[in-house]
């Protein structure tokens, strides 16, 4: 799921498709790069085949439910490394996809040692799934959220990716390529705004209770934005952000012409007012509207692109969107949440997903649970030292690499032996 539970119907978007779309943002923001003639890529370009490769590949990690998924199995790992999404990509690129081995005719895992090589990509395509420069602590007591970083598993290959890429140079920033900064920022405009496409499309709200916003959601859209820009954010601004997005798309465009509006005339007040819920329920439920919308934010977004090129390491050249297009894209990307985040229906959904994970979790980890996995994983698992972490780390990949349904069905044989759908049933 990307926003939506899949029972939720087909036609919202899911992982793959938001991972189609920013690959398509993400080419889009290294062709305008390598085409500004001011800039070095002009001659020595960004590789866009690179810039698709980390693209599609930089969700494969998060599991089943989204988010909600992410947090019950960090939960489950707390003394076991945790779990985080974007770590469980590299891992799944670096070693759990089945394709090579380091040893041809080794074990894949012996006495401690990993055999496997995942796709066996090079280090400049692996560092572009590397967002966050961390280690993640190998046991936590304290609640929270996952913390965003690498397992412990990979940090010598983290060691050797950076090793590779920096020749040695020391960086004064986090350790984050230039492709992976674009894919990060291309997420973050997907995100954006094609949830908000598939809000408006729901019903889920409108462009009138965006404006409408309460000062409570407002405040903690302020909140979040301030942390990602570095600098207070008020719910002013946040008010003015949506107010510009609207603004920009001429919703509200010729009211005083239409109506020949006068604020002291209560016909023409009432008349502006109907013309204003036509226009907003219209954008909601007419598909090319909404796509005019969208399309328009993510051409002002990509066009705001700016970079501070690092001349001794072009690799490592900042690309980043100023302060007033970075605040709209954040304000957007919490928007969405804070409507569906009250709702029944998500409510449901969230429990539920947490229940389903740390059941199955439970179910696999005690005594002879490990063979319900299939031979492959139970081969890995039985091939790692008795309690281990190791072992609780082979229970996670299986889990994390499971789609929705797949585990609902596996939690209903669980429990009864009889598929069935759990979210429509309960």
């Amino acid at each position: 799921m990307q926003m939506f539970p899949d029972t939720e119907g087909d036609y919202f978007r899911n992982r793959l498709t938001h991972s189609i779309e920013v690959a398509q943002i993400a080419k889009s923001i290294a062709i305008k790069i390598n085409s500004d003639k001011e800039l070095p890529f002009f001659k020595d370009p960004i590789d866009t085949d690179l810039i698709e490769l980390v693209s599609l590949a930089h969700d494969l990690g998060h599991p089943p439910f989204g988010h909600e998924g992410e947090a019950q199995l960090d939960d489950c790992m707390k003394r076991f490394g945790g779990f985080e999404g974007n770590a469980q990509t590299l891992r799944l690129l670096a070693k759990i996809e089945k394709k090579e081995r380091i040893d041809p005719e080794a074990p894949l895992i012996d006495n401690g040692n990993d055999n496997r090589a995942g796709l066996n990509l090079t280090f400049r395509s692996l560092a572009g799934v590397l967002k966050y420069d961390q280690c993640i602590p190998m046991i936590r007591t304290n609640a929270g959220p996952p913390i965003k970083g690498y397992y412990q598993s990979e940090q010598q290959l983290v060691d050797k990716i950076k090793k590779h890429l920096t020749g040695g140079l020391s960086l004064s920033t986090p350790f984050k390529t230039i492709e992976c900064q674009i894919m990060d920022i291309a997420d973050d405009i997907a995100y954006s705004t094609y949830d908000l496409d598939d809000a408006l499309k729901s019903g889920l709200f409108n462009i009138l209770d965006m404006l409408a916003l309460p000062e409570s959601s407002a405040e903690k859209i302020a909140s979040k934005a301030s942390r990602s820009l570095g600098k207070a954010i008020s719910k002013e601004d946040v008010w003015e952000a949506l107010v510009s997005i609207i603004g920009s798309q001429k919703v509200f465009s010729s009211i005083t012409e239409a109506t020949d509006f006068d604020s002291n005339n209560i016909h023409t007040v009432a008349m502006a007012l109907g013309w204003i819920h036509r226009s907003t329920k219209k954008l909601a439920s007419d598909a090319y509207l909404r796509n005019a919308f969208t399309s328009h934010l993510v051409g002002e977004f990509v066009r705001s692109i700016k970079v501070d090129v690092n001349s001794e390491c072009l690799a490592f050249s900042k690309v980043y969107l100023e302060d007033d297009i970075w605040l709209k894209v954040e304000v957007l990307k919490h928007l969405a949440f804070q409507f569906l985040i009250g709702t029944p229906r998500w409510k449901l959904s969230a429990r539920r997903s947490r229940d389903i994970v740390k059941y199955i979790f439970e179910a696999l980890t005690k005594e002879g649970g490990h063979e319900i996995m299939p031979e492959d994983f139970r081969n890995l698992y039985v091939n790692c030292a008795e309690g281990s972490s190791e072992r609780y780390r082979i229970v996670c990949d299986y889990i994390s690499c499971m789609t929705d349904s797949y585990a609902v069905e596996l939690y209903a044989r669980l429990q009864s032996d009889r598929p069935t759908d759990f979210f429509k049933q309960h």
